[in-house]
């Protein structure tokens, strides 16, 4: 993390950068006052609590049970006013959203239990990491992430509304429907001749 912030501080000095879509991928373990320097250079940061939530026995045995509580500290990235977007990182791990929502509220993980309870944020958090902070991060945010006159209308619609549920529910939430470009692609439909 050192040695990308220091990067993209050596290009700021002769070309500037912001707002471009420059983006840490992971953001695991942010040191002293990277936050800090990744919000002042323009930066946003992905995160993927899947790894934490699949990977976090080997993060223990490789790392310590410390820095595999503070690995993916969701709460300290948005609080410190960095443009957050979140995923999955499939194929490594699973591509369920809700199980990564679910993780980044809870921080409960597969194998070890919770790590890093100090570092949970919201369900609606997530939600809008996932949708608004990711379209913002790849610099789409004028066509996707939120359903405004004049975007596309994607969308999905589920079997319960997320933010009414117990948090230990929320991985259970099912997507009824899919729809892209004002079309349904989800279940499919037959075609009409």
């Amino acid at each position: 993390m050192e040695m990308v912030l220091q990067a993209f501080h050596r290009v700021n000095s002769h070309s500037r950068t912001y707002d471009r879509g420059h983006t840490l991928e992971h953001a695991f373990s942010p040191i002293p006052g990277a936050m800090e320097r990744t919000r002042d250079l323009g930066l946003g940061v992905t995160l993927q609590h899947a790894l934490v939530y699949s990977l976090a026995g080997n993060m223990q045995s490789y790392w310590g049970q410390q820095r595999a509580a503070d690995c993916t500290p969701a709460r300290a990235w948005l609080d410190s006013g960095v443009l957050v977007g979140a995923g999955t990182d499939s194929p490594v791990t699973h591509y369920d959203p809700w199980l990564n929502i679910y993780g980044f509220a809870t921080r409960d993980t597969r194998v070890a239990g919770i790590l890093g309870p100090q570092h949970r944020i919201a369900v609606a958090e997530a939600l809008r990491a996932y949708t608004v902070g990711s379209a913002q991060i790849v610099g789409w945010d004028s066509t996707l992430g939120m359903l405004a006159p004049g975007k596309v209308a994607d969308c999905i619609c589920l079997d319960r509304d997320p933010l009414a549920l117990p948090v230990d529910q929320v991985r259970q939430v099912r997507v009824t429907r899919t729809i892209v470009h004002g079309r349904q692609v989800f279940p499919l439909q037959e075609r009409q001749l």
